[in-house]
């Protein structure tokens, strides 16, 4: 709620501008919602487990923003154990 009665007030302003100043002005009131991008993180980590983006999309979006540094060491694997979890038919 707080978010769209900013958004309301913002793209009044934002109309002004254009109108008065004849050029296309943006804003991006992400960081006065959500200051940490904690939000977004985990909104990326839904779509992302639900196969809506994939894993290195929701990275590269998280780095654009400057949730993550740019110089991000790529994820390395565990080692896994053996896979005995299948059932027998002895």
């Amino acid at each position: 709620m707080y978010t769209n009665a900013l958004n309301r007030y913002l793209q009044a302003i934002l109309a002004e501008l254009d109108n008065k100043l004849n050029a296309k002005i943006t804003a991006n009131i992400r960081t006065a919602v959500d200051p940490l991008g904690d939000s977004f993180a985990a909104t990326l980590s839904g779509l992302a487990k639900d196969g809506t983006i994939a894993n290195n999309q929701a990275t590269w979006l998280l780095q654009q923003t400057g949730y993550f540094p740019d110089e991000m060491p790529d994820a390395q694997l565990g080692k896994g154990g053996d896979n005995d979890d299948k059932e027998s038919d002895d």
